[in-house]
């Protein structure tokens, strides 16, 4: 009987499993009938849990998005500059055709305030070659001594006319050169100042009489005294200086100019 019990009491060891010499039970063993399927359907892994699963997927969401917007920004960046680019191409030629006009215009307004110049310089000039007509005319008809009285005061007349004719085309060339100095350029300021000055010597010089007389003296640019024949050459000479300068502004020589 005592040998029966021990050995039952062996057998209900085994099923529970026995402690190990450490305190720790050791698990209990298999039955020795099971197959290879059994044992691991016995011992599978644990399975995540639901909470788990959720985590691993909001995490693998956010790294797609980040993903795409690191790729997707510069994308977006470069399509948004490339729109204002083409913005600004239309708005940029636009700029370019309106100083392009502007310039036309000006240089427009110029050539014209030019022109008003040179037709004043020139009324100016045949102003004079009256004036000195009528001067000479003058003179002879002084020193005859069968003149009679009416023929020397419509000398006289004529004279005075011829005068008042060049008085009147020097205010016309003044105020033609108001009109470069307003529209410029700058660099072409000093010869007009010089053609109006020689010019307005010429009221002075279709007074004398006679005409070529060389003790006569008039005062031109700079208070330089000269004869009426010099004024004459001088005011030709700063005619044709300021026809060269225009010139070569209008046709973009030289690069001083602007």
């Amino acid at each position: 009987m005592t040998r029966k019990n021990s050995g039952a009491h062996r057998n209900k060891d085994q099923d529970l499993g026995e402690e190990h010499p450490t305190g720790n039970r050791r698990e209990a063993a298999p039955p020795s009938g099971q197959n290879a399927s059994q044992r691991r359907r016995l011992y599978r892994a644990p399975r995540p849990s639901r909470q788990d699963t959720d985590i691993t997927l909001t995490e693998i969401a956010a790294l797609a998005t980040v993903a795409i917007s690191a790729v997707g920004i510069p994308a977006i960046y470069r399509q948004v500059r490339i729109a204002a680019q083409a913005a600004r191409s239309p708005i940029a030629a636009a700029s370019v055709t309106a100083r392009a006009q502007h310039a036309q215009d000006r240089r427009t307004a110029q050539r014209a305030a030019f022109i008003e110049v040179l037709s004043a310089v020139r009324a100016l000039r045949d102003a004079d070659d009256l004036a000195q007509a009528a001067a000479l005319f003058c003179h002879i008809v002084r020193n005859r001594d069968d003149e009679s009285t009416v023929r020397r005061e419509e000398a006289e007349e004529e004279r005075s006319q011829a005068i008042d004719s060049v008085a009147e085309a020097y205010d016309m060339l003044r105020k033609a050169a108001a009109l470069v100095t307003l529209e410029g350029p700058d660099e072409l300021l000093g010869l007009l100042d010089c053609l109006t000055r020689i010019g307005r010597a010429l009221i002075y010089v279709g007074q004398i009489v006679p005409p070529d007389s060389e003790t006569e003296r008039v005062l031109v640019a700079g208070n330089e005294s000269v004869s009426p024949t010099r004024a004459r050459e001088m005011y030709a000479e700063a005619e044709r200086e300021f026809v060269a300068a225009a010139r070569r502004y209008l046709n973009g020589d030289p690069p001083g100019l602007s």
